[in-house]
């Protein structure tokens, strides 16, 4: 059981880093500043920056924000 939840907790760490290297590339490639990303989408920018370096995994409701009001591919931010 131990090794399940092991397996589960590296996969789970692998995935929030993997969206947050999304998150910083497309914010940085086009050219917006956390702080706007924050108060566009009505969160902290620190709560931000743990999305991006991938300590956090972001809400559903932050990562449709975004999308929405950046114009990010869903499919692409959530799966590469």
């Amino acid at each position: 059981m131990l090794k399940n939840v092991e397996k589960y907790d590296s996969q789970e760490m692998i995935y929030r880093r993997e969206v947050g290297e999304r998150l910083r590339s497309f914010r940085v490639s086009q050219g917006i500043r956390q702080q706007e990303v924050a108060t566009q989408t009505g969160i902290e920018q620190p709560s931000l920056a743990r999305y991006e370096s991938g300590k956090r995994c972001p809400s559903l409701y932050f990562v449709k924000q975004f999308v929405e009001k950046f114009g990010c591919d869903l499919h692409w931010l959530v799966f590469g």
